[in-house]
C-alpha cells in the first residue's frame, strides 16, 4: 500500500483482486474497512475507497526508514481481505445460559461464581419463579450470553479418521479439508489429523485405536483392488488451505497444523492466506502473549509450557486437564515433511512455529514462537516481514 495519513478515505495498493463491499484489514488489525468504490490506476495497481476516513496513518511501500534506502517499502503496511468470499463458515453467536447483568450495576453477580449456598439448581428455581409470576423466564439481573461474542465459544472444524470395525480388510478413509476463496467468522479452529483422543468418538468405536487404525493397512486410494480393476493413476487427498481469510476478532485461533493425528496424506502449502487476530500453531499452540501467565486458561498441568507440551497442540482445548498423554492417545510422527506457511498475511495474529515447518514470505504484525534448532539450507523460518510494536518483543 501507499502511505496515508489519518482521516484518509482511499488508499493506493500494489494490487489486488477486490470489490465494492468487501472488508479489509489494515497493518496490525487495528481497523478494518468496508470498500465502496475499486479504481484501476494502470501496471496492477489499484485505489480503493473507503466508506468512512481511516483513523490511523499508515506508511507506504514509498516510506524510507532513517533516510537508508535499503529500507523502502519494508514497514509499508499490509492490506488483506477479511469479509468478501462467495463462502462463509460461521460461528453462530447463539444465546446461552443467562450469566451477565443488564441490572442498574451493571456487574454481573454470578462473575465470581455462585454466591455462597447457591448453586445452579437454586439459580433454576428463581427463572421459575420469574416465569411463574411475570409470564417470562427472565431473571431480572441476567440475559443470556452470546456463544461467540462474550463466552468465545467459536466453531470447530475436525476432519476425522474412519474405518470399518468389523473387518480388517476394508479400506480406512480420513476425511480432508480443502478451502478456497472462503471467509471463516470465529470457526477457524482446525484439526487436520484426527487422533480420536480425549473422548471425541462414539463409543461403538475400539478404545486402542492405534492398534485398531494399523491393523487395516490400506487406504481407500492404496487398496490393491484398483490393480485389479486396472484402475491406474489414482490420485492421494491432500490438505489445502489457501486464499481464505480466518475472522477471530471475538475469539478463537485459525488452523492447527499438528504432527499428533493420524498423516496418512500431505498438507500441500497453506499460502495467500489473511488471518485477523486469534493466532496460528504449526506443531504448537496458537497462545498469545506467552511470557505471562496471566493470559493462560486455569490449568493443573504446567501451563506454562502448553504452546510445546500439550498433547493437543494448539487443537481444541488449551487446557491440559484430561488431555494429557495419559489421558489422550497421541500419534507423534517425527519423519513428517515440515507443514509450510507461505505468503499469508497475519493481522495482529500470533505464531507458535515448532519443527517441523517451514515459514516463508509472510507478513506478521504480531509476535513469533520459534523453535531452535541446528543450522538449515534452506532455512525453516526465511523472508517474513514482522512488525510487533504492540508487543514486549517480535520473536521469542
Amino acid at each position: 500500500a501507499s502511505s496515508v495519513a489519518a482521516g484518509a478515505s482511499s488508499m493506493q495498493l500494489e494490487e489486488g483482486d477486490l470489490r465494492v463491499g468487501d472488508t479489509v484489514v489494515i497493518d496490525r488489525g487495528l481497523e478494518t474497512r468496508e470498500i465502496s468504490a475499486v479504481q484501476p490506476l494502470g501496471g496492477g495497481k489499484i485505489e480503493i475507497t473507503f466508506t468512512q476516513p481511516l483513523e490511523n496513518g499508515y506508511r507506504g511501500t514509498d516510506h524510507v526508514h532513517l533516510g537508508r534506502e535499503q529500507t523502502r517499502g519494508l514497514m509499508a503496511a499490509s492490506v488483506g481481505l477479511v469479509d468478501g468470499h462467495t463462502v462463509v463458515v460461521e460461528g453462530e453467536d447463539t444465546p446461552g445460559v443467562p450469566m451477565c447483568s443488564v441490572n442498574e450495576t451493571k456487574v454481573c453477580p454470578y462473575q465470581d461464581g455462585m454466591p455462597e449456598g447457591v448453586n445452579l439448581h437454586d439459580f433454576a428455581k428463581e427463572i421459575r419463579h420469574y416465569l411463574d409470576t411475570t409470564g417470562s423466564p427472565n431473571h431480572p439481573n441476567c440475559r443470556p450470553c452470546g456463544a461467540v461474542s462474550e463466552m468465545h465459544y467459536t466453531g470447530y472444524i475436525i476432519a476425522m479418521a474412519h474405518f470399518n470395525r468389523g473387518s480388517d480388510k476394508c479400506p480406512k478413509d480420513h476425511g480432508k479439508i480443502q478451502v478456497s476463496g472462503v471467509t471463516f467468522n470465529h470457526a477457524s479452529s482446525m484439526h487436520l489429523y484426527h487422533d480420536y483422543a480425549g473422548g471425541n468418538y462414539p463409543h461403538d468405536v475400539p478404545k486402542d485405536f492405534k492398534s485398531a487404525w494399523a491393523r487395516r493397512p490400506y487406504t481407500w486410494w492404496s487398496d490393491p483392488i484398483w490393480a485389479e480393476l486396472e484402475v491406474s493413476e489414482l490420485s492421494s487427498p491432500s490438505h489445502k488451505i489457501v486464499k481464505s481469510s480466518f475472522n477471530n476478532t471475538f475469539s478463537g485461533n485459525a488452523f492447527a497444523l499438528a504432527t499428533s493425528g493420524v498423516h496418512v496424506f500431505p498438507t500441500l502449502p497453506v499460502a495467500g492466506n489473511v488471518i485477523f487476530r486469534g493466532g496460528v500453531g504449526l506443531n504448537g499452540a496458537a497462545r498469545r502473549q506467552w511470557s505471562s501467565p496471566l493470559t493462560f486458561d486455569v490449568d493443573v498441568m504446567l501451563p506454562m509450557n502448553d504452546n510445546a507440551f500439550t498433547a493437543t497442540q494448539g487443537v481444541g482445548s488449551p487446557n491440559d486437564e484430561y488431555n494429557a498423554p495419559q489421558h489422550r492417545e497421541k500419534f507423534v510422527n517425527a519423519a513428517l515433511e515440515p507443514f509450510v506457511l507461505q505468503d499469508n498475511f497475519l493481522a495482529r495474529a500470533h505464531l507458535t512455529a515448532l519443527s517441523p515447518m517451514a515459514v516463508r514470505g509472510n507478513v506478521i504484525t504480531a509476535s513469533v514462537r520459534l523453535q531452535g534448532g541446528p543450522l538449515a539450507n534452506p532455512a525453516p523460518f526465511a523472508h517474513n516481514v514482522i512488525n510487533a510494536p504492540d508487543d514486549p518483543a517480535c520473536i521469542f
